[in-house]
């Protein structure tokens, strides 16, 4: 199933800590996004050793939906950080390319398709009508 979802993202602390809002077709959720190890370092583990690129680096994503933070699953973590991470890589990048300053917000839009899983923890009601 897809839906139309843009994501807002900001770079709080350069290479670590990114903020911004995922709106699904309506729902809007905030969320803060922070790297355990900033970018760079994790760019620098992957020169290092290659196969390092296929592990996901640990992050700790926060929701919140009308000002409340929602607790999240193990699996709801995995989900958001798939949404995130991308997009914090690629605005590190265009930062360092001096193409936007530091703090800077990049949007992203997009139709996506999720997975059967992905729709049953997005139809949670603590997420709002995602799918209504």
């Amino acid at each position: 199933m897809g839906i139309v979802v843009r994501k807002k993202v900001r770079q709080v602390d350069e290479g670590k800590l990114y903020a911004g809002s995922i709106d699904f077709s309506g729902s809007i959720l905030d969320f803060t996004f922070e790297f355990e190890v900033p970018i760079p370092e994790i760019l620098m583990g992957w020169k290092e050793d290659p196969e390092k690129r296929t592990e996901i680096p640990p992050s700790q994503v926060k929701v919140w939906r009308n000002v409340v933070k929602l607790d999240l699953t193990q699996g709801e973590q995995f989900l958001f950080t798939a949404i995130l991470m991308g997009h914090a890589f690629d605005l590190y990048v265009e930062t360092i390319n001096d193409s936007l300053k530091s703090g800077a917000e990049m949007t992203y839009q997009g139709i996506y398709s999720f997975t059967p899983q992905g729709i049953q923890m997005l139809s949670n009601p603590k997420f709002g009508d995602i799918f209504g």
